[in-house]
């Protein structure tokens, strides 16, 4: 097959390969591993593998939304609105193995369902030993994105005073081979499975409770979301949102466990609501569960829009974004071996 790749140079290496024949719904991407990336351990953070993970099925999204015309009354094509996928949910994230600093990540993103107006992107993890050539795989993911239309200032069409997307068409995935096929009946029954109704409870995983008045989290971080955060214009990418989480959830961790914590699992969250530039965002991390070597933590995430002239008064009111639980594995500092977890002591009949 014929790939074009886009290379850009510098002390980060990132490329991205697309099959000319299938380029809006296909992606491979991969970046060097750096020390910046890396938790206390010397492995690759858990947060920027999950934000890289996100960002390779923005792209494949974002191409498929914007690679169909439409066509007019007389039969012409004319151009579709600029379209932009939103991170609305993400499945059930395993980390299989660690990643190490100095390994190349390799992301291979791939559109595996349409509906009316959302995508299904799944996306594989690979990581690559550039000295012995050992490839292993670490991490699977499905994440699922909503069509929203720009405006004309480049923002996400937004319902005023409630912060949320307004949802388009989205182009129809058509499957071809029996693989395609195979990929596409099970994202229908992922689909028709989310639309079942469920208890708030477990509205973003089993773990998952929400903050309430008189609820004091373990942890709480608070950032300014900056133009570094944004994939373009004013809007922050679902990625930047759920790496914070991760560095939440791994603050709480290892202040319950006293000492580090990897990321293992992620269970499925929403993000429910379009976070923009300016936009503070408060991340709460409680410890819920713990078995003899691993610590469930659920986390929610608020957000304060403090600029005028964004749907209210400057400071006016704060709403909750997702909500996910973050299952995490104690680490003893010298072996790097898993240890035994302290037990979670439920002090409210709600969190029992």
């Amino acid at each position: 097959s014929f790939f074009r790749t886009l290379s850009f140079t510098g002390f980060v290496s990132f490329s991205v390969e697309a099959n000319m024949a299938d380029s809006s719904r296909t992606l491979s991407t991969s970046r060097l591993m750096l020390p910046d990336d890396a938790n206390v351990f010397g492995n690759v953070h858990g947060g920027t593998t999950l934000k890289n993970i996100e960002l390779a099925g923005f792209v494949v999204a974002a191409r498929h939304c914007n690679s169909t015309a439409l066509s007019s009354e007389g039969g012409s094509s004319m151009k579709r609105p600029a379209v932009v996928p939103v991170l609305a949910h993400l499945c059930q994230v395993d980390y299989v193995q660690p990643m190490f600093v100095g390994e190349l990540a390799r992301f291979f993103a791939r559109l595996t369902f349409t509906s009316a107006h959302s995508l299904e992107v799944e996306v594989e993890v690979e990581a690559e030993n550039l000295i012995t050539g050992v490839v292993r795989h670490t991490n699977s993911a499905i994440l699922i994105y909503v069509g929203v239309q720009l405006k004309g200032d480049g923002e996400c069409e937004v319902v005023p005073s409630e912060y949320k997307v307004v949802r388009c068409a989205v182009p129809q995935l058509v499957p071809q081979t029996e693989e395609e096929i195979s990929r596409f009946e099970a994202g229908r029954a992922r689909y028709l499975s989310r639309q079942i109704p469920r208890s708030p409870l477990l509205a973003t995983g089993p773990g998952s409770i929400p903050m309430e008045p008189g609820d004091v989290p373990l942890v709480t971080l608070v950032q300014v979301m900056q133009p570094s955060d944004c994939w373009g214009g004013r809007n922050v990418s679902g990625g930047t949102i759920m790496k914070i989480m991760d560095n939440a959830a791994g603050c709480a961790a290892a202040k319950h466990c006293g000492t580090a914590a990897v990321t293992v699992k992620i269970d499925a969250l929403d993000l429910r609501h379009c976070v923009k530039l300016g936009d503070v965002v408060f991340v709460h991390a409680t410890p819920v569960f713990a078995s003899a070597k691993s610590l469930d933590i659920s986390v929610t995430v608020e957000v304060e829009r403090l600029s005028l002239g964004s749907g209210g008064e400057a400071g006016s009111s704060k709403w909750e974004v997702s909500r996910g639980t973050f299952t995490f594995v104690a680490l003893d500092h010298q072996t790097k071996r898993p240890v035994a977890v302290p037990p979670v002591v439920p002090k409210t009949p709600r969190q029992v």
